[in-house]
């Protein structure tokens, strides 16, 4: 049985250290299941999964080095080495969500630093920054989608509302993306382009897709239809 786990995924003890989204802490996934599973489990962070499913399954099988963004409630990579999928010495290798973005924001990320892309850019950030600004007195459609109650304000309202032309709300989808793209440059020197056989790359740029919001479900991802370019595009998709 194969289990993919948001959070901390520790391959030397087996454990997921910490997972924000379950508020788990050394969880121990193997000794919990074991004596109600009859077959071998086997598990790992999940957007690292989704590198390895892509390399084996999807338009990974073509590359032999890319990288893998997961952009939902929290925000992670997922990195394809030489064919490869890279772990690191305890299986941290990825944490794209915990590069500092901003070191002057007073937002706290869930792994206690301040300025963390994951705290200003992911689904949840979106939520939280949305419900921040109505607080504080700002116009939007969302006070009455969310009858009132600022705290019931969802990344899913956000991006119907962005959808709709809500000034608050495509402000905090478009920080969100600037966030993103900037986080996304970072990253790019990490996945070079491949080399011919002279040596010279075999595209000028590396290979980034846009980033994609949908309206439906408020997730963002990154999606497979861009050409080589360092950020190319955001786009909201209409439900």
């Amino acid at each position: 049985m194969g289990i993919a786990v948001a959070g901390l995924v520790n391959q030397q003890k087996n454990l997921v250290e910490y997972s924000p989204v379950f508020d788990w802490y050394d969880a121990d996934i193997l000794e919990t299941l074991k004596p109600r599973v009859d077959f071998p489990i086997i598990f790992d962070n999940v957007t690292r999964l989704m590198a390895l499913g892509g390399l084996c399954y999807g338009k990974g099988q073509k590359h032999r080095n890319f990288i893998c963004i997961n952009v939902g409630y929290g925000i992670g990579s997922g990195i394809i080495a030489n064919g490869k999928l890279l772990t690191g010495i305890d299986g941290y290798a990825g944490e794209f969500g915990h590069i500092t973005i901003d070191k002057d924001s007073d937002i706290q990320c869930s792994c206690k630093k301040y300025g963390c892309l994951e705290a200003l850019a992911s689904g949840k950030a979106i939520a939280l920054t949305a419900q921040s600004r109505l607080a504080r007195g700002q116009k939007s459609k969302l006070i009455e989608d969310c009858g009132g109650d600022i705290s019931k304000v969802t990344t899913e309202m956000v991006a119907n509302a962005a959808n709709q032309g809500d000034e608050l709300a495509l402000n905090v989808f478009n920080r969100a993306m600037e966030y993103i793209g900037i986080g996304i440059s970072i990253l790019i020197p990490d996945c070079p382009p491949p080399l011919d056989e002279e040596g010279n790359p075999e595209a000028e740029e590396p290979h980034v897709h846009g980033v994609q919001i949908n309206a439906q479900t408020g997730d963002t991802y990154v999606s497979d239809e861009g050409e080589h370019c360092f950020y190319e595009s955001v786009t909201i998709l209409k439900p």
